[in-house]
């Protein structure tokens, strides 16, 4: 239940997106994907289907197969058991940063950033010596594929985003001592009971029956049904079933949305309207709340350390959203 935290890839992962595949009929990626096709058609070697495109470019599957590659060859026994939304899902999550990536380069290149050779030269270095040194590294390159050049090209893609995002974007975020006197008066921890129908790989219709079955659940808890025995008899999240739906004192952000803000939000000893996460449907019932009680001050650093990262990540979010109206961003093909 407790949120993801996003990881960026790998260089050099991020690098075999860079190129489109060309895979021969005998080598061992048009064997996977021959294989993989048989469970989603998307993903035929000999066709490419356009995922995402915008007024400066498109991405479509043969730019993504790489990367695809990469990460779910290493479950190429378990293929037929992965569920063909999950794998649909996987796909258009890399398509989505492939553009993003390059929404992002766009702008940095309009914006005139640019990364200084020293900077480049400096970043390669750390790279050889992190991956055992330079020859070692330049042979698993050629093992892969990759030529020096993909490379370099790649990397210094990659540290242009990063410079135009600090210059331009986190450099410019501050926080100010009303909204560290805001935040600390706010309740920080919170103690709930919720109970959670697993919506995921449901069909519509399974997902309306699910969503009715929840509201029947509701209602019997309004009216007066112990909660926690309910908890225990429905609820499908194995982290809080058998305790009776309880999770307790979770700091503000630790939960997915919209869950964490209900739990932050509904008042004490209410009931929750069915909302969606992720994960499916829920109610929940708030037990407690708390503020932080050590003084302002010996807290104060970790409270803007937060706040500045919330800020950031909206920030981020909010300059995506504005690069897709820019760029007339539109979704080819959803898995959904």
């Amino acid at each position: 239940m407790r949120r993801f935290i996003l990881i960026s890839m790998a260089i050099l992962i991020s690098i075999l997106a860079c190129s489109k595949s060309r895979y021969g009929k005998n080598s061992k990626e048009y064997v996977f994907f021959s294989r993989l096709a048989e469970i989603t058609p998307l993903m035929n070697p000999e066709k490419s289907q356009v995922l995402i495109q915008t007024n400066k470019f498109k991405i479509s599957t043969r730019d993504i197969m790489p990367i695809v590659y990469r990460v779910m060859s290493q479950y190429s026994a378990e293929l037929s058991r992965i569920p063909k939304a999950d794998i649909e899902q996987f796909i258009f999550q890399v398509a989505t940063q492939e553009a993003e990536k390059r929404m992002l380069y766009a702008e940095a290149k309009a914006q005139h950033v640019k990364i200084t050779p020293d900077s480049l030269q400096k970043q390669m270095e750390r790279i050889f010596q992190n991956a055992g040194g330079k020859s070692r590294f330049l042979q698993d390159l050629i093992t892969r594929g990759i030529s020096f050049k993909e490379f370099k090209n790649e990397l210094g893609i990659q540290l242009t985003i990063e410079k135009f995002l600090k210059e331009k974007l986190y450099d410019t975020v501050s926080v100010s001592e009303e909204e560290i006197q805001k935040y600390y008066n706010q309740d920080q921890r919170a103690t709930v009971r919720h109970i959670l129908l697993v919506t995921q790989n449901k069909s519509d219709s399974e997902k309306a029956a699910l969503r009715q079955k929840m509201e029947t659940i509701r209602t019997r808890a309004l009216q007066g049904e112990d909660f926690a025995k309910l908890a225990r008899e429905y609820s499908e999240d194995p982290g809080s079933k058998l305790n009776g739906g309880l999770y307790q004192n979770f700091e503000r952000g630790d939960m997915v949305q919209p869950f964490d803000s209900i739990a932050f939000h509904l008042p004490i000893g209410k009931i929750s309207e069915v909302f969606e996460t992720p994960f499916g449907y829920h109610i929940l019932k708030v037990i407690d709340r708390q503020k932080d009680k050590r003084p302002l001050e010996k807290i104060k650093p970790e409270m803007i350390q937060k706040l500045t990262q919330e800020k950031r990540v909206s920030a981020y979010t909010n300059l995506i959203q504005s690069l897709k109206l820019k760029y007339q961003y539109q979704v080819a093909w959803n898995p959904i």
